[in-house]
């Protein structure tokens, strides 16, 4: 079974580039990867840029994306300006701000850093 996210980048008050992820959204798994390894507007910026994607991994060449990988078509698989309602309708959500990564979790529009997320989950 999957645990879809979507991925994004907030552009203004209630806009966000954002990419779908199929796979282990969880937080304790995306949301740590997220953190750890994409932790940059450069490095959220490239990997908002391939699209949508099945798998996050440690790097861009460890990601499974739509079109690059499979050859899905660019037009279905490119980011997405959507608003926090749009977003929020995925199993998780998580957004870089310019400075952190914040997180929510299944239509909750509150969106908090995702170290208070992982706290909150595991206690």
């Amino acid at each position: 079974m999957s645990t879809r996210a979507i991925i994004g980048k907030q552009i203004d008050d209630d806009s966000y580039l954002s990419v779908y992820l199929h796979r282990d959204g969880y937080v304790d798994y995306a949301g740590v990867l997220l953190q750890t390894h994409y932790a940059t507007t450069e490095q959220v910026d490239q990997l908002l840029a391939l699209g949508n994607m099945s798998v996050l991994g440690i790097s861009i060449n460890n990601c499974l994306f739509y079109n690059r990988d499979t050859q899905e078509s660019w037009g279905t698989e490119k980011p997405k300006l959507r608003n926090l309602q749009e977003i929020c309708s995925e199993e998780w959500v998580y957004i870089w701000d310019g400075t952190q990564w914040l997180g929510s979790e299944s239509n909750s529009f509150n969106l908090i850093p995702i170290q208070e997320l992982l706290v909150s989950q595991f206690s």
